[in-house]
């Protein structure tokens, strides 16, 4: 196959140019739209404004410009009636004074009238209002110079129907100057009103004319911004599809122009990475391909329809006659089926429950192992595993040399069980050949010690008696340590597990090493923690144990020394300890005490005697209760071993329950 070449360096693109933007970039668009529409709303607002201040000044005119001159016609009307009825009483009056007095106030009231008719004739009346009023004005001017001289010259008939005339007269005049003025009234009324109508639809139109060019600057912002917008939303839309050769349209100098540059610039990155990406998986796909070809397993890719895919050169050289079966597009379970029948492979089980059956007939089994062997005696580990789409994945691999070693190694352990097996009978057998003469010699030497058939005589005969049971029941105390470390090994060793306090259990071990103890000159101290639990062990184990336990500390410990055996509840169980003051022993030197025939001091001239069972064989019993042993030690200070037997049952419930 050709080899795929290194995946060169990727090419630094160089950054899209930045447009220079001007006057025509969205920025100030978006500033210039807002600024003419606040420009034409304060527009609007001073047009609106002044036809506001017209309405008013129209309103202003209409009551002040003849409203009001209405009213004074009126008035002039009803003070000219009075002053009439003044001067006819100044008239009928015979006093001179009081005569003098009426005509002083009707002349009064005479020149209020006149400066009211003055009032009433402003630029607000129409010509005909002011006529009347002059012709008023004259009238009664005349009527009062005629009245005050007819009042000194006492009144003829004549002069008083010529009064009455103009009195007459000058009444017609003020009803026609009051029609006159509420004739201009009503007409400015309309006036006003038209002007207020025409300001409205000013204002209407201002306000149209604001929406129109509104609408013409959202519209003009619409094409200048929206629809470059929309068009590189559009070409982002086919980019992010995958579409990397959509074209991007060209737009203006702008940020839409700049957001288009920019995403040119980013289509012919993308376009960069994606043939950079396909050139690269092509190399990994080569080299992959190339590490299938060149594997020492046979790899068999299957798709969803049972049809083989690929399979590599191995799958030929371990099927060299079938080598056609496994061809694409074939189906897979055809060419396993029929490299089973043809007995190119022999399945380890055979018939339904068969590997490949076991495969073939279950879909919903997501990966399938097993071993099955070929035609010319190789093994294969063929592995067949599922995808979730149903696709499989078959990867076979030559075991015979990992078989072969399964076969060496099952033979070795075969060989060493049939040793250890020949091992446990010989010491077994070994142990009651020698135990038999061995009691018999204990029984013996008890007799002899005790003098039970008579005195013995020499007294170096008892001394050897004594010396020969201690040496006897030495030996059987090494004989059954043996015995219980074989029946350990091979699972035969067990307890019987009862209630056991475990104050009697140390005192009794106390009292059997007293002696031994008073000869070491030993001082043996006992602290028992009060109340404590009965644990479930067997009785005459944890005495074994502790008893093998005191003894070591008696052995390695000088006179002079001390011994204490503690016991206390600790989480979890019962802790019972052994510590001395003895020589001690190293880390690494606590690993071999710990092993069978250990002996941290080994030469043949060695100072502290033993077998080395006492201590692995505690071990293990301590384990056979479901506890742990300890030890601790440090050189020239001493040891301290510390065993911890789980409590009882009840005692956890009981424990479980008060917390």
């Amino acid at each position: 196959m050709p080899k795929s070449l290194p995946p060169s360096e990727p090419p630094q693109n160089e950054p899209a140019a930045r447009p220079r933007l001007g006057l025509s970039s969205i920025r100030v668009k978006l500033f210039l739209a807002p600024f003419l529409v606040c420009c034409m709303l304060v527009g609007l607002g001073a047009y609106t404004i002044l036809g506001i201040q017209e309405s008013a000044r129209m309103a202003r005119a209409t009551l002040d410009g003849f409203e009001q001159p209405a009213d004074l016609a009126g008035a002039v009307r009803s003070g000219f009636s009075a002053m009439v009825r003044m001067a006819d009483m100044a008239a009928l009056h015979d006093d001179p004074h009081g005569r003098q007095i009426h005509l002083q106030a009707v002349e009064e009231l005479g020149a209020q009238l006149d400066a009211t008719l003055r009032a009433i004739a402003t630029d607000h009346t129409s010509a005909r209002t002011q006529a009347l009023v002059a012709d008023i004005r004259g009238r009664m001017a005349g009527w009062w110079q005629t009245y005050n001289d007819g009042i000194a010259n006492a009144f003829d008939t004549d002069e008083r129907l010529y009064v009455e005339i103009l009195t007459a007269a000058i009444q017609d005049k003020l009803e026609a100057l009051i029609g006159a003025a509420e004739a201009d009234s009503r007409s400015l009324r309309a006036a006003a009103a038209d002007r207020a109508a025409r300001a409205s639809l000013a204002i209407a139109g201002a306000v149209a004319v604001l929406l129109l060019l509104t609408l013409v600057v959202a519209r003009l912002l619409g094409r200048d911004i929206l629809r470059p917008i929309d068009a590189a939303a559009d070409v982002a839309r086919r980019i992010a599809d995958g579409d990397l050769d959509a074209r991007i349209p060209h737009c203006g100098p702008d940020e839409t122009g700049a957001l288009l540059t920019a995403l040119a610039a980013m289509q012919a990155n993308l376009r960069s990475q994606v043939d950079r990406e396909v050139a690269l998986r092509k190399s990994a796909q080569s080299r992959l391909m190339e590490a299938i070809e060149n594997s020492s397993e046979a790899i068999i890719l299957v798709n969803a329809n049972d049809e083989i895919v690929l399979s590599n050169d191995q799958t030929a050289a371990f099927f060299p006659t079938l080598q056609h079966l496994f061809q694409p597009p074939l189906r897979f379970s055809d060419a396993l089926r029929r490299t089973e029948a043809v007995g190119a492979l022999l399945p380890v089980q055979r018939g339904r429950d068969s590997l490949i059956d076991r495969f073939l007939n279950h879909v919903d089994i997501r990966r399938v192992v097993g071993d099955a062997q070929l035609a010319n005696g190789r093994w294969l580990r063929m592995s067949f595993s599922r995808t979730p789409q149903g696709e499989t994945v078959a990867i076979w691999s030559d075991i015979t040399e990992l078989k072969e070693r399964e076969e060496t190694l099952r033979a070795a352990r075969d060989e060493a069980e049939q040793a250890s097996r020949a091992k446990s009978s010989f010491l077994a057998s070994i142990s009651h050949e020698l135990r038999t003469p061995l009691n018999a010699i204990i029984g013996f030497s008890e007799i002899i010690q005790q003098e039970l058939l008579g005195p013995v005589g020499t007294p170096e005969y008892r001394q050897y008696a004594d010396d020969i049971l201690g040496s006897g029941r030495h030996l059987l105390q090494i004989i059954n340590d043996i015995l219980d470390l074989s029946k350990s090994e091979t699972g035969a060793l067990s307890i019987d597990l009862a209630p056991v306090e475990i104050g009697h259990v140390v005192d009794a071990c106390r009292r059997m090493m007293h002696d031994q103890c008073e000869r070491a000159e030993l001082t043996v101290d006992v602290a028992l923690a009060p109340d404590l639990p009965w644990v479930d062990a067997d009785a005459g184990r944890l005495k074994q144990i502790l008893l093998n336990l005191i003894s070591n500390a008696v052995k390695f410990t000088d006179a002079g020394g001390r011994i204490e055996i503690a016991a206390m509840e600790r989480a979890g169980g019962i802790a019972i300890t052994v510590s001395d003051t003895g020589i001690g022993m190293a880390p690494e030197e606590i690993a071999v005490a710990l092993e069978p025939f250990g002996q941290v001091d080994g030469d043949l001239n060695r100072r502290y005697e033993g077998t080395g069972l006492g201590l692995p064989l505690s071990k293990t019993l301590v384990e056979l209760h479901g506890g742990r042993l300890a030890i601790d030690s440090t050189p020239g200070e001493g040891t301290r071993v510390t065993i911890t037997l789980p409590a009882p049952l009840a005692a956890t419930e009981t424990a479980e329950a008060s917390a």
